[in-house]
């Protein structure tokens, strides 16, 4: 045993146990409250996080909804545009078939006009075709007391075919 005392690992030993030994009490208030005070702010954050987290999670269904919403409504903003570009399409149409209906009334008429237009020149030039071959075998042909008549007759017949 007097080796033991000689021994300074044995001292080394002994002192440390009175150290913690001696430490041990009044280190143990301060360090359990480190610990309690440590445990308290993991505590708060846990609870901050948990927190965080209902917030994140009642944010992303929110999203979600508006998310949803806002794809319902383009969807209902798209069919809209859809029945809208086939009704101006039908409308155009429309309006379309009847300017053409309108313009070929409006030709039909113009070739009718141009037509009757053409007979009547045509007429009006047999007339004066007439007239001159008349006039002509009149001139040649019919003299003396035949074209005496045939002027008194004519003046006599001024009067009623002028009324």
């Amino acid at each position: 045993m007097a080796e033991l005392l000689h021994n300074p690992e044995i001292w080394v030993l002994i002192g440390f146990s009175l150290f913690v030994v001696l430490v041990f009490k009044p280190g143990k208030k301060a360090l359990l409250g480190l610990i309690d005070t440590r445990v308290a702010k993991i505590r708060q954050q846990l609870d901050e996080a948990t927190s965080l987290r209902r917030e994140a999670e009642a944010a992303l269904a929110a999203a979600q909804k508006r998310l949803a919403d806002s794809s319902a409504e383009a969807e209902r903003m798209i069919t809209d545009a859809k029945i809208g570009a086939e009704r101006s399409r039908r409308e155009a149409l429309t309006e379309i078939q009847e300017l053409t209906a309108r313009r070929q009334k409006e030709a039909i008429e113009k070739i009718a006009q141009a037509e009757a237009g053409a007979v009547d020149e045509i007429r009006r030039l047999a007339v004066d075709a007439a007239i001159a071959a008349t006039r002509s075998l009149l001139v040649a042909h019919v003299t003396g007391a035949t074209a005496d008549r045939l002027v008194d007759d004519a003046i006599a017949d001024l009067p009623q075919r002028l009324n």
